[in-house]
């Protein structure tokens, strides 16, 4: 450990997010973003709070990539921000899965494009693919619930599920493709 932060948090971090070119981190306490630079130390640095969700739900996964932030709350809800003005949300999708959202990866790569979309997992392995604007599109079924989920590049993702299976996710022109070994499942949008 190179530092000591002293981050106050309220309820216990959910979830942690780390730009180590920007020396910025986004933290989840609750409901609550804890947007901090990492280049001060010591107690209540360069700390702003940015309240996302009501005071009953709580976030449980961040992502982020290029001027988008993502998160996902046990509420079924995934908000879109921009980054550089975290206080506004850029979009908001209500009951975007069936259950409690576990996992969110920001999609795309390229830093010309402020328009982004992003893979939303929920606890039972279903992922669904949307934007800020809302729509959200074809959605897949893992085997399992997923232990993580990665991007590996552009528009692609890879994960585990609590079944030990390795697949790849991929997100493209309106549908998604999960390739779990050598299996594939598609599922049509709403049947989740």
């Amino acid at each position: 450990i190179n530092a000591e932060y002293g981050v106050s948090m309220r309820r216990g971090v959910n979830a942690v997010w780390c730009d180590v070119e920007q020396n910025v981190a986004l933290l989840v306490d609750g409901n609550e973003m804890v947007v901090w630079d990492v280049r001060v130390t010591g107690k209540r640095g360069d700390e702003q709070r940015v309240s996302v969700c009501g005071d009953g739900e709580r976030i449980l996964c961040v992502d982020a990539a290029h001027n988008t932030v993502v998160t996902g709350d046990d509420s079924r809800t995934g908000m879109f921000f921009d980054k550089r003005k975290l206080s506004t949300h850029i979009g908001k999708l209500s009951a975007l899965t069936k259950y409690a959202i576990s996992h969110v990866r920001v999609a795309g790569d390229s830093a010309a494009s402020d328009e982004r979309h992003a893979v939303f997992v929920d606890v039972d392995g279903v992922c669904v693919v949307a934007g800020p604007a809302g729509g959200a599109s074809v959605s897949a079924r893992a085997d399992a619930p997923l232990l993580g989920l990665v991007a590996t590049g552009g528009d692609t993702f890879a994960g585990i599920s609590e079944r030990g299976t390795l697949f790849q996710l991929t997100v493209g022109a309106g549908e998604v493709d999960l390739n779990k070994n050598s299996a594939s499942e598609t599922l049509p949008t709403g049947q989740q």
